[in-house]
């Protein structure tokens, strides 16, 4: 023991006086020169060394503990709240060589430098110091050295790295940050740092492969999702939705989104949704950090409305983005990506997120021939053709829908189902044709009871979509099978109600595409009228007799020139006055029953006139055609509806609905009001001859045969005279 230390204490001798000999060595050396002081040092020159970079963001960067002693941690040690970034890039710029780093660290007095000595006054990086700048790979070192962007986990490395001190400056940063990291130094090599026991072990290592974990903070925002409504494409009348349930996720830091597994759902407190609002159909969720978010929707809430159709399992994918300038606090905005799907459904706007949710409408009507327009209402006669229009405005996404039909259910109405036609744009003056879509290709018709059904090609109506199209058809009131009219003449009218039935929901499961949940019922209503005349026939007497068995034809008066009408010499004829007016036959060989009654029913309101063509014995005809005239005048009050129930809306129920007609609709003994207008014609006995065998006969027997006596008085009394003469 006595030996070795001895040794010892020899060699640490030497040692100081090889030390203390070398400037001496030096200076003997350089014939009087400065000296230049060699050193030693552990550092191995024949190594390379490699810069791992593990860049993180975070809220609050004042929260991070993670080590920087440039060896790898466990993700353990990652601070809560630290979020893998990938996309970041960073450049190196060598200040020192190898050398340079060496003498540095064998110089006690030296100053440390920092990141700041090489920055210019615009905190850019002055290529003045650093070294061999303008020849990157003189001495076969390499000064700038561009590192490639992080990876999804947030990690970028670099090997086969010279030895020496580096600049690290941080050129992109990824989308979540307020500011890019200021610049930093990394030595390679470093000086392993540890603690505990191993110090006296470890203490004197280098660490040659470095890690550093740089932090940046990311500003968090406020994104606001408001959910509204769409008839057809006109999103400036656009309704706010409440009740609706939305699911919201966010990707993970430069993952797959294509992939549902890298998507990661953010909780409402307990819940998994967020609903809007009732007031503005809106609901804000605050503290995002910048990246990438997904709102998917899950459907209404109980009792909600539920016109608008709902995109099943739709994403709207927006972008939370930060915006840094200079002197002004950061503000955080969103953004749609380019080539997201669903993007005619949704926009990103500022910091605001607005789905829509679109739905069709239709509206029935019916031509009304008195006013000449198509209103809800109208009266005609039972030979008329009524004319119908029904405006469908198809929804945004009607090419995505798996039904869309129209079904017809007229009352007292039979519809012309071969006058069906489907048009994009009306005949008019400047396009007498208009723009019809194709049967049989854009559209099927059916015939169903009295009405029709009308059936869409989704892949083919998909070209209109957002636009109105008009379906225009004819029928005619419902007759019985001996002519007369099968329906009402009670003011309560002809319903004649169109169904459009809708997918309430896109995407849906392929084995509930015809459950009553997945449509939707839009019902809206027109009526047409039709009244009645009575005619009552009596006798000139005192107590007026009824008379039977009276026959009239029934002329309506119509516009000079109409089709079907008496042409002007036999209107005359029949007594009408051809002046301003021709007159059409609606009816002939009405017949007056046992209390001399005529009873007709189908017309429109109008002026007619009842030509007699028979009467009974002993009593003349008309001279002339009897006006009757029906002028009933009614307004309608239509209860409309808004709402939904059990997913229909009925927009206006005929049952639901308030008429005002004028004192000429009278009440019937049932106590309902109907169109009647009345009238009693009178027939007045005829100048006629005595019949046979009566007084009066005898009478004039006796004046002939006294006038014959008297003729033969006469001529005996002549020829008496002649023979005197």
């Amino acid at each position: 023991m006595k030996l070795k230390r001895f040794f010892t204490g020899v060699l640490s001798a030497v040692m100081a006086l090889s030390v203390c000999a070398l400037p001496a060595a030096a200076d003997d050396e350089g014939n009087g020169a400065t000296a230049t002081t060699t050193y030693t040092s552990t550092i191995d020159t024949s190594k390379k060394g490699s810069i791992t970079i593990h860049k993180y963001v975070m809220v609050d960067t004042a929260q991070a503990t993670t080590p920087n002693n440039g060896e790898e941690v466990g993700t353990e040690k990652i601070p809560t709240g630290a979020t893998a970034a990938s996309g970041a890039k960073f450049t190196l710029y060598k200040v020192m060589t190898k050398d340079e780093l060496i003498t540095y660290y064998n110089n006690g007095k030296a100053k440390q430098p920092e990141a700041k000595d090489y920055l210019g006054d615009d905190g850019k990086v002055d290529t003045t110091r650093v070294k061999n700048f303008d020849d990157a790979s003189k001495n076969g070192e390499k000064c700038v050295v561009e590192m490639p962007a992080t990876n999804t986990g947030g990690v970028s490395t670099i090997s086969d790295l010279e030895l020496g001190l580096y600049l690290a400056v941080e050129t992109t940063t990824p989308a979540a940050v307020t500011s890019a990291i200021q610049p930093f130094l990394i030595s390679v090599p470093m000086t392993k740092v540890v603690t505990g026991t191993d110090s006296k072990k470890t203490a004197t290592e280098w660490l040659y492969d470095i890690h550093v974990y740089p932090k940046n903070s990311t500003a968090t925002g406020s994104v606001t999702l408001v959910k509204k409504g769409v008839i057809g494409n006109n999103t400036d009348n656009a309704t706010p939705l409440a009740g609706v349930e939305f699911k919201l996720e966010h990707l993970k830091d430069g993952q797959d989104e294509t992939k549902e597994a890298n998507w990661e759902q953010i909780k409402n407190g307990s819940k998994n949704y967020f609903t809007t609002a009732s007031e503005n159909g809106s609901v804000t969720i605050s503290g995002l950090n910048p990246g990438k978010y997904r709102f998917t929707e899950i459907g209404y809430a109980t009792g909600s409305e539920n016109k608008f159709i709902i995109n099943n399992g739709a994403k709207y994918v927006f972008e939370v983005k930060t915006e840094v300038k200079a002197g002004e606090n950061s503000t955080v905005t969103v953004s749609k990506p380019a080539g997201a799907d669903n993007s005619d459904d949704y926009k990103a706007d500022g910091n605001t997120v607005t789905v829509y949710n679109y739905a069709p409408d239709v509206d029935k009507q019916v031509y009304n021939t008195t006013q000449n327009n198509n209103q809800k209402f109208a009266d005609c006669g039972i030979d008329d053709t009524i004319q119908y229009q029904v405006k469908v405005v198809l929804p945004e996404n009607v090419q995505k829908l798996k039904k869309f039909i129209l079904t017809d259910t007229p009352k007292g109405i039979v519809d012309d189902v071969s006058s069906v036609e489907i048009y994009s744009k009306l005949p008019d003056d400047s396009d007498s044709q208009g723009t019809k879509l194709s049967k049989n290709t854009e559209y099927t018709v059916t015939e169903s009871d009295d009405g029709f059904v009308v059936a869409f090609d989704m892949k083919n109506v998909g070209k209109y979509k957002g636009q109105t199209l008009f379906v225009c058809y004819t029928a005619k009131l419902k007759k019985n099978p001996d002519g007369t009219l099968a329906g009402t003449t009670s003011t309560t009218g002809n319903p004649n109600t169109i169904d459009l039935t809708y997918s309430n929901k896109i995407n849906i499961d392929q084995d509930k595409e015809d459950s009553d949940e997945n449509k939707s019922h839009i019902k809206d209503d027109a009526v047409v009228y039709s009244f009645e005349i009575d005619v009552v026939k009596t006798a000139e007497t005192t107590n007026g007799e009824p008379l039977p068995g009276v026959k009239f034809d029934l002329y309506k008066q119509v516009e000079k020139g109409k089709k079907d009408a008496l042409n002007d010499a036999t209107a005359k004829n029949y007594g009408f006055d051809t002046t301003n007016a021709s007159y059409v036959l609606v009816k002939s060989d009405l017949t007056t029953d046992d209390e001399g009654k005529i009873s007709y029913k189908g017309l429109a309101n109008g002026k007619y006139w009842l030509r007699e063509t028979k009467t009974v014995k002993g009593y003349n005809l008309l001279a002339s055609p009897v006006k009757v005239e029906l002028n009933l005048t009614y307004k309608l009050t239509w209860e409309e509806n808004k709402y939904y129930t059990n997913n229909t809306l009925v927009k206006h129920d005929y049952t639901k609905k308030e008429e005002n007609f004028n004192k000429e609709a009278t009440q019937g003994t049932d106590g309902k009001t109907y169109g009647i207008a009345s009238a009693n014609i009178v027939n007045k006995k005829g100048f006629q001859l005595p019949v046979t065998g009566g007084f009066g006969t005898l009478l004039f027997s006796g004046i002939g045969v006294l006038l014959v006596l008297a003729g033969v008085a006469v001529l005996f009394s002549m020829k008496k005279k002649n023979d005197r003469a």
